[in-house]
């Protein structure tokens, strides 16, 4: 099955630029390790790993790759996503694991090809409320993290299917709530604490 997909990713890729790749597909395209080498590319890149590149700021250059569709930004210094980020119209997966990200980028909520999302082991302490955008998110991945906010929007959400919230600290009522929000989602919790929880929209 690997190698038909392979032959119909060299198709898409030969056939159109622009086109997305299915997101089962994704895992058959070439891998580049460093800007430099995707912006020298003669074919489109779809997928990125600057993993551990010391990054503080994103280049301006990695803006210009408009086919790419996997963006790994895993273990670097990132306090923040730039606005450019919408520039990645295609992009289906974006990961963010390991970095000083004090907050969930909320513009990433307007980029609607976006599958999965991995904002793992940051500072991150809501969920913003226009989650629900993401018509196509299928996996929000936000273990260890500090979140005490889950907006009522992501009952919206039909296409998650899988949330993972493992080493968040949360009360047996918070967890209660969480799985009225998600029902259809396969949800991955630590043991809940004796904390207290608060959430914004008890008060609306």
């Amino acid at each position: 099955m690997k190698y038909i997909y392979t032959f119909l990713f060299v198709t898409l890729a030969v056939l159109s630029r622009a086109q997305a790749v299915p997101y089962e597909m994704l895992d058959t395209a070439k891998v580049y390790y460093s800007i430099e080498s995707a912006l020298n590319a003669s074919i489109p890149v779809y997928r990125l790993d600057l993993t551990k590149s010391g990054l503080k700021e994103l280049p301006a250059s990695l803006f210009t790759l408009v086919d790419l569709q996997e963006l790994i930004l895993d273990r670097n210094k990132l306090k923040e996503l730039p606005k450019d980020i919408a520039k990645l119209k295609q992009l289906q997966i974006i990961s963010v694991s390991k970095n000083k990200l004090t907050g969930f980028p909320d513009l990433i909520c307007n980029m609607r090809s976006l599958v999965r999302i991995d904002l793992s082991d940051n500072d991150v302490d809501r969920i913003p409320d226009e989650i629900h955008r993401l018509l196509n998110l299928k996996e929000l991945i936000l273990w260890s993290n500090v979140i005490g906010y889950y907006p009522t929007s992501l009952l919206r959400m039909e296409q998650l299917i899988l949330v993972d919230l493992l080493n968040n600290e949360m009360s047996v009522q918070e967890q209660e709530r969480i799985k009225t929000l998600i029902p259809k989602a396969e949800l991955k919790l630590s043991t809940p604490c004796n904390c207290t929880f608060y959430d914004g929209d008890e008060e609306e």
